[in-house]
């Protein structure tokens, strides 16, 4: 499954290091897409964030965050996050893929996510003010078409019709659902098909 995943990335998004342009409008940020688990039954990392932080109270996310002017590029952006959230050591991960830019609802934002398996198993540990959850869904799960499903959401006045899969609880939609659902047709060939408004 591990040697499926990587091929059919590398075919389609190589591992790129992108540097944001300095612009006073459009902000930049940078997720880390952690796969994990047994190389022939692997698995999604993903967080709870915490209703302490400002935005996306109480959903579900990948680690990451906003790009500072410090960081080279983003993807030490995205590693630096992960490390503050969820106590994640880069030294543990075999960088795999940049997959294509993405915004979630909202305007002058920009997402990078960057695909890494986790090679070596570690204790990772939420940073509380931030996440409140750790926990993983099998790639297995997520490929079933079956588990998707669609709800109504008011979004500055307007009413959208959004795809969402649930699991253990934890309802994961916008754009961590549609990052991992990219991972999961370009890296699995999942044939997941979903309808987004826009």
């Amino acid at each position: 499954m591990l040697k499926t995943l990587k091929q059919n990335l590398n075919n389609h998004f190589k591992l790129k290091r992108p540097v944001p342009r300095r612009d006073a409008i459009l902000k930049h940020a940078a997720v880390l897409v952690v796969v994990c688990g047994a190389r022939d039954c692997l698995e999604l990392l993903l967080t709870l964030r915490s209703n302490s932080v400002s935005r996306h109270r109480g959903e579900v996310a990948f680690p990451g965050g906003m790009w500072q002017e410090g960081d080279a590029d983003l993807l030490v952006t995205a590693l630096r996050e992960a490390n503050e959230e969820i106590g994640i050591q880069a030294s543990s991960l075999e960088l795999i893929a940049t997959l294509p830019s993405a915004s979630p609802m909202r305007n002058h934002l920009t997402v990078i996510p960057f695909v890494a398996y986790m090679e070596d198993e570690q204790k990772l540990i939420a940073q509380p003010s931030e996440i409140s959850e750790i926990f993983r869904v099998p790639f297995r799960y997520l490929m079933d078409q079956k588990n998707y499903h669609y709800f109504e959401k008011t979004f500055e006045g307007q009413n959208y019709r959004l795809p969402y899969i649930k699991y253990n609880g934890h309802q994961i939609w916008g754009f961590t659902l549609m990052v991992l659902v990219e991972l999961l047709n370009v890296g699995m060939a999942a044939e997941i098909d979903l309808n987004y408004p826009f």
